[in-house]
Order: structure tokens, then C-alpha cells, then sequence
């Protein structure tokens, strides 16, 4: 360790909670670990010798949290992460139980990156902290990522090592003080209308969405929002849809004893098909084998 902050066997010790999953010991430039709380709790940190993200994948909870002096409330839902850059250290709190992934980025690993691929002095550049934020592409790494760990091998080692550097890139890129300064794409969707565009498909997943109904939401043409939506997620909308459907259904596994079918239907799929293969694709698991290995009941 340095200074005051903490390495992440230091927090699992000081959140006092047992590692349900952690990544293999050899991988480079990146960590993983996986919690779940099953009640409300609290924890006074200081901060963490990496960058921290925090994936929450299933139990919505109200987090209250006091980073560095400034405080953030937010409902935290499935899907959605927390972004904590490295050395900041706060106060956490969170009203219910809940199942989430921690992923550690080595600062060295997000340096060199800074300064190889972009050619940008690290000391200048630092990561912004995002609380409960939506990001398809960092979400479906942490989720590879954790498929990975259960693999162990050389072949996951080396998954991990390239992921870690294809995280680091994204982040620099989407996530740092860097994109202040040459190019926001203004091509993107703004923040703000994407919000109430995600909002709008979290709230009809198991109904048929059409894509002019969501661009109507953005105020503009379809062909424009798929363009603008890929360019602000880097999928199509259709295929976010399906990372939310997928979302929802892992919580339904996790926390209800609805039959496999249901959970399909529910979540929007037509068939029982269908739904396993897409999810088995997108989490590494078939449904049935996903349920055994997380249910909270």
C-alpha cells in the first residue's frame, strides 16, 4: 500500500464481507471481485490504491454516498456503475441488500495507455467519478470479465490482460479529463435525453419497442437516433435492448422462483429459445445454471 489508501483485500476485510468470486492471482493490470450484502449496512473508506468500479447486477438499493466531501444519493439499479478514481475515499451507505461486481484498474496500466495510445502526458489527465451511471461497453466487460474468472487458465489471463487495456482506452476516452479537451462527439446523444431514452426502455422490457417511439423521446428522425445512440453507447439500439433484457432477467434468476419460460416472457423475448441463447451468449451461463449459482433464496 501506499500512503493511506488501501488495497482491495484491505476493503473486502473492511466491508467484512466474504469474496463470493475473485479473479485469478496472475492476471495483470486488473482485479475482480464480487459481493453480495444481504442487508443494509455502511462503510467508512479511504481510498483505494486503483481505480474502482462498482457494477451493480442485481437488488436495487438507495446508495448514500460521501466521497471526499461531496455527497451523492442515488437509487442504484441493475445495470448500472459507480466509477471511484484511485486515492478517493468517502463514506458509503446503502438501504438494502444487493449483488455486485467490483472491478480494479491498475492506474499504471491507465498511464501508459494515456500516453502510448493517445500520445497525452498521464499527469495531466485524471478519471472523473461517476455515480450510478449506464455504460454498455464497461458493463459488458466487467460481465466477460467475471465469466472469465470462473475459466481461470492462460487463456483467461490473457482475456483479462487485453481487456483491462481495452477498459483503460474507453475510460480515458469516455471518462476522464481528457475528453474536455479535443472531441465530444456531437453526433452523440446528450446526456440528458439519454437518460429519459434508457428510462423509457427500462419501463416497457417486456413489450415490443420501436425504434420510432424512442426517437421520438430523442425529438429527432430514426435514422439519426440509431446513429446518434450507437455513437454515444457503441451498439445499436436494438442490441442495448437486449443487454437490458438480459439485465432484468438475471435479477429475476437471482431473486424470484419464476419458471425459465416466464422469465423469457417477462422480459420481453418471444420464445424460451431464444431468451437462453442470447443469455448464454451475454453472461457465459445458460439461465438454469446462472440461477443455480446465484439465487439469493
Amino acid at each position: 500500500m501506499t500512503g493511506n489508501n488501501i488495497d482491495a483485500n484491505e476493503l473486502s476485510f473492511r466491508l467484512r464481507k466474504e469474496d463470493i468470486e475473485a479473479s485469478a492471482p496472475d492476471w495483470q493490470g486488473v482485479g475482480l471481485r464480487r459481493y453480495r450484502h444481504d442487508t443494509p449496512g455502511a462503510a467508512s473508506l479511504p481510498g483505494l490504491e486503483k481505480h474502482w468500479l462498482i457494477f451493480h447486477l442485481a437488488g436495487p438499493s438507495v446508495i448514500d454516498r460521501d466521497l471526499d466531501g461531496g455527497r451523492k444519493v442515488g437509487r442504484s439499479l441493475p445495470g448500472r456503475m459507480t466509477l471511484v478514481p484511485a486515492g478517493c475515499g468517502g463514506d458509503w451507505e446503502w438501504s438494502e441488500g444487493m449483488d455486485v461486481l467490483h472491478l480494479y484498474l491498475d492506474p499504471t496500466l491507465f498511464d501508459r495507455v494515456a500516453e502510448e495510445g493517445g500520445g497525452l502526458d498521464p499527469s495531466k489527465i485524471s478519471l472523473i467519478d461517476r455515480f450510478q451511471i449506464t455504460d454498455p461497453f464497461v458493463q459488458q466487460i466487467g460481465i466477460q470479465l467475471l465469466t472469465e474468472a470462473r475459466r481461470s487458465g492462460k487463456l483467461a489471463r490473457i482475456f483479462s490482460e487485453s481487456a483491462a487495456t481495452l477498459l483503460a482506452l474507453h475510460l480515458l476516452r469516455q471518462h476522464s479529463t481528457a475528453g474536455d479537451v479535443p472531441d465530444i462527439d456531437p453526433g452523440a446523444i446528450p446526456p440528458r435525453i439519454f437518460k429519459r431514452v434508457v428510462d423509457a426502455i427500462d419501463a416497457r422490457l417486456s413489450e415490443d419497442i420501436a425504434l420510432a417511439e424512442l426517437a421520438n423521446i430523442a425529438g429527432c428522425s430514426v435514422g439519426h437516433f440509431a446513429r446518434a445512440f450507437k455513437r454515444s453507447t457503441g451498439v445499436s439500439p436494438m442490441r442495448f435492448i437486449q443487454q437490458r433484457r438480459i439485465d432484468l432477467a438475471a435479477v429475476l434468476l437471482q431473486t424470484t422462483n419464476l419458471p425459465i419460460v416466464e422469465v423469457a416472457l417477462t422480459c420481453g423475448f418471444q420464445n424460451q429459445a431464444h431468451f437462453t441463447t442470447l443469455f448464454s451468449r451475454l453472461r457465459g451461463l445458460t439461465p438454469a445454471v446462472y440461477r443455480r449459482e446465484f439465487s439469493n433464496l
